[in-house]
């Protein structure tokens, strides 16, 4: 593991999202009529994933504004254990850890990091969709 002091952070963030608020919220009468009430299947975009995500976005570009490290991570295998481990209510789905803290000596950026970043030509379209694959 290249980074072991990663879970010593002195702070670690578990954000986690509640789909069946969404559920709950968007089954009231000022939303009935959308349908998104009536599951988590409903949703054609889960927008506690993209909300969850946004929050998480903000606190890592505050956390660098502030001049600190930040890091996110996921639970992948270990989201019932962490859950269990800090009594998460039953239904609530882990987005995954953000650490924060000041960065300690070591590898600075992953291996997929190091790669580089995609032609943005690849990414940006102009009046139209383009099909690319920035993915090879």
């Amino acid at each position: 593991f290249p980074w072991p002091g990663l879970l010593r952070a002195p702070v670690l963030v578990l954000g986690y999202v509640a789909p069946e608020r969404y559920v709950a919220r968007y089954a009231q009468a000022d939303k009935a009529r959308s349908g998104l009430g009536r599951g988590e299947d409903r949703w054609a975009v889960p927008y506690w994933w993209v909300d969850g995500g946004a929050a998480v976005m903000a606190m890592l570009l505050a956390a660098e504004a502030a001049g600190l490290g930040a890091l996110f991570f996921g639970q992948f295998d270990h989201e019932p254990d962490v859950a269990a481990r800090f009594d998460v209510p039953a239904g609530r789905r882990a987005l995954g850890t953000v650490a924060l803290g000041h960065p300690g000596p070591g590898p600075s950026a992953s291996a997929s990091a190091r790669r580089g970043r995609p032609d943005p030509a690849a990414r940006l379209h102009h009046g139209r969709w383009h099909d690319t694959d920035d993915r090879r």
